[in-house]
Formats: C-alpha cells, sequence, structure tokens
C-alpha cells in the first residue's frame, strides 16, 4: 500500500505532505482501533481520527466553494471578461473566508500533532 502512495509523491507541493501524513495516521488509527493493545487506545484513536479529518480536508482543498461559485458564473465565464466591483468584492470575500478556515484546520492540526504525537507508540 505504501508502494502507491510513495510512487505518486512529488517533492513540489504541500498536498504531498498532507497525503503522506494522511496514509500514516490512517493506518496508525485503524491499528490502535482494531487490536486495542495500547493505553487508552481509543482516546489515542480520537487524536488520531481528528487528524486525518483535518489533513483530508486540507487534501480536498474544498474552503469556500460556495462563496467561489457565487463569485463566479462559471457556466458564463468568458476569458477576459471584465471583473464588475460586485464580482471583486465577491472574490475577496471568498479569499478571506479560505485563508481563514485553511489557517484554522492547519493550526489545530499541527497543534493536536504536537501535542499527542508523542503518545502515539505502542
Amino acid at each position: 500500500m505504501w508502494f502507491k502512495i510513495v510512487w505518486k509523491d512529488r517533492n513540489w507541493d504541500n498536498y504531498h505532505i498532507y497525503t503522506l501524513l494522511h496514509f500514516k495516521l490512517n493506518r496508525m488509527s485503524k491499528s490502535f482501533e482494531k487490536y486495542d493493545l495500547h493505553v487508552d487506545a481509543e482516546k489515542k484513536v480520537q487524536q488520531l481520527k481528528l487528524c486525518v479529518f483535518l489533513l483530508q480536508r486540507l487534501i480536498d482543498d474544498e474552503y469556500a466553494e460556495a462563496e467561489w461559485n457565487k463569485a463566479i458564473d462559471y457556466e458564463n465565464w468568458t476569458i477576459g471578461k471584465e471583473l464588475t466591483d460586485e464580482d471583486k468584492r465577491l472574490l475577496k470575500i471568498a479569499q478571506t473566508k479560505e485563508v481563514y478556515m485553511r489557517n484554522q484546520d492547519l493550526d489545530l492540526l499541527f497543534s493536536s500533532l504536537r501535542k499527542h504525537i508523542e503518545g502515539w507508540w505502542d
């Protein structure tokens, strides 16, 4: 299973780091859940699942999709179309929300890793 992940790995994008980490933490979560041999296994599984969930959100990168779709009418969009002030306002809202939400996920992910990673061993 690792072969498929490593084969697709590239050195230029955060997506690939998230994918590797997601794969590893997801496997750990399933192992802890299945074998339950660890002290506080249930608690550790929840910690791992939170990280896996956040990594999946980062991988999917669909923050503020509704706002982007409101800002840009993709069906009627033409190259070179002049943006109206309303278009620019909606794009700014979408961009601001996207950055805010991504940063929240990153902060929670890495604070959780920092707090719990040393306890994820058998």
